[in-house]
């Protein structure tokens, strides 16, 4: 046996220990499916997709967005949505696993980390804070400019004087109701 047939034996005894009977999807024999043609092309198309979206992020500025409302840009909108909610998701997983890990790992940080973020889940509502704050003040601000300042107007402009210092209206009832008596 010679030494190149013996080291790729030895290679194939060390691939068999570590991943046992799943070495068999190295195997070079294996002709290729209809699944692997998939699989390239879902790989392709995530390439093209990051690629775009990292050229959105290379793009210049703009003070006006122009928003594309043709049927065929549906398409690259759902991918912008789709990869914030992803990263907003990777993102999340990574400080969970983190924040879990240190906790487990660390008695001190456990009395400290668990009890802070049994805290921070109870307020959500912090992070709605901003949008509730703008929407009160718009609220406000219309219900002030809408309803209470023409109301004000509106009973400044028809008001009553007050009767102690005008002088009295008569009224043609009146009259004859005091003659009756």
């Amino acid at each position: 046996m010679s030494p190149t047939e013996r080291e790729g034996r030895t290679m194939n005894v060390l691939l068999e220990r570590m991943w046992g009977n799943a070495v068999a999807a190295l195997d070079q024999s294996r002709r290729a499916r209809i699944v692997d043609l998939l699989l390239v092309l879902g790989v392709v198309g995530l390439a093209v997709a990051a690629s775009r979206i990292a050229g959105e992020w290379r793009g210049v500025p703009r003070a006006e967005v122009v928003i594309d409302l043709s049927p065929k840009a549906l398409p690259r909108y759902t991918l912008f949505s789709l990869s914030r909610g992803l990263f907003a998701y990777a993102l999340s997983l990574s400080f969970t696993l983190v924040y879990g890990y240190w906790a487990a790992k660390d008695r001190v940080a456990e009395r400290l980390l668990v009890p802070l973020l049994d805290i921070l889940q109870s307020i959500p509502i912090l992070g709605f804070m901003p949008g509730l704050v703008l929407a009160m003040t718009v609220m406000i601000v219309s219900l002030d400019q809408l309803l209470w300042r023409p109301a004000v107007v509106w009973a400044q402009r028809f008001r009553v004087e007050d009767s102690t210092q005008t002088v009295a209206t008569s009224r043609w009832s009146s009259g004859r109701v005091r003659s009756a008596w």
